[in-house]
């Protein structure tokens, strides 16, 4: 891996849950910026832009999903790998999800925060292949 440390920026309005992660992707060396809903992710990433998105789908005032959209139809963003971190497992969710162009749709309930963590770093190793 590259020695740049991967910038992460994780959209994630429960409280404790964002501190879990974000204590997580600080121990593997990530740099964390945090937003709790959608409106801030635009503002956020257009004064830190940052490596992976990883993103919650149920925020209040502007979804995962609708934030997701966004940021792929947006060209400073689309190529922005996003992580979608959900709650729900819902087949219908998650299809639409990657269709938009998310890179993974991970259920918080199956997965644990070092398995979040080898998922960015998957998605890093495409940003720096010769890393």
């Amino acid at each position: 891996m590259s020695d740049i440390p991967i910038k992460v920026l994780l959209v994630e309005d429960d409280p404790p849950i964002r501190r879990m992660y974000e204590n997580a992707f600080e121990r593997a060396g990530f740099r964390v910026s945090s937003a709790y809903d959608g409106t801030l992710v635009r503002e956020t990433i257009l004064n830190n832009p940052p490596d992976i998105v990883i993103l919650d789908v149920m925020m209040p005032n502007f979804d995962g999903i609708a934030t997701l959209k966004d940021l792929k139809i947006n060209p400073k963003t689309k190529d922005i790998p996003v992580i979608m971190l959900s709650a729900y497992d819902d087949p219908e969710l998650i299809k639409k999800a990657l269709d938009l162009g998310a890179a993974y749709y991970l259920v918080k309930s199956n997965v644990e925060p070092s398995e979040v963590v080898a998922m960015i770093r998957l998605e890093a190793a495409k940003i720096w292949p010769e890393a």
